[in-house]
């Protein structure tokens, strides 16, 4: 028996496996690229978190000239939370009932070293000047509050 030979001609155009194989390549390169780019997205963090704390700051001032109740910052390693005091139940509460927790490596201290402690906001204005630091992948920034007003700013020398 004789093997009968199919012959393509030229303009048939490509076949499903090569087109298979072109698509590959694509979705490999396409998601090395995504990979390469994305942790570009991440060292923004500390300045959008700084800025974050400087408006609810400034909010928290806000709230306290208007309705003359005092408000707190409460912070710790894992994020920070704004309060009014409870008089039914003696103690600072949450006024949203949610603490904002920072996702790992963001990290906020005090610039002068003080522990975690509250920090009373009051329209009277707070004593003295607040300084806190926020780190973490990408440049450190500074969070200033007066009693009055906050501002977010990179640390010098980063």
């Amino acid at each position: 028996m004789q093997a009968i030979r199919k012959v393509r001609s030229v303009d048939a155009g490509v076949t499903l496996v090569e087109m298979l194989v072109v698509l590959s390549i694509i979705g490999v390169a396409a998601g090395a690229v995504t990979l390469s780019v994305a942790p570009g997205d991440r060292s923004g963090r500390a300045e959008l978190e700084a800025q974050r704390l400087a408006t609810t700051l400034g909010e928290a001032v806000d709230e306290a000239l208007i309705s003359g109740q005092p408000q707190v910052l409460v912070w710790n390693e894992r994020g920070y939370w704004l309060g009014v005091w409870s008089v039914t139940e003696a103690r600072w509460l949450p006024t949203d009932g949610t603490e904002r927790a920072f996702a790992p490596p963001l990290a906020m201290t005090r610039r002068d070293g003080e522990a975690p402690a509250p920090l009373v906001i009051e329209a009277a204005g707070a004593s003295g000047l607040v300084e806190f630091s926020l780190t973490g992948r990408g440049a450190p920034w500074m969070v200033r509050f007066d009693g009055f007003a906050a501002t977010a700013q990179p640390e010098a020398g980063s």
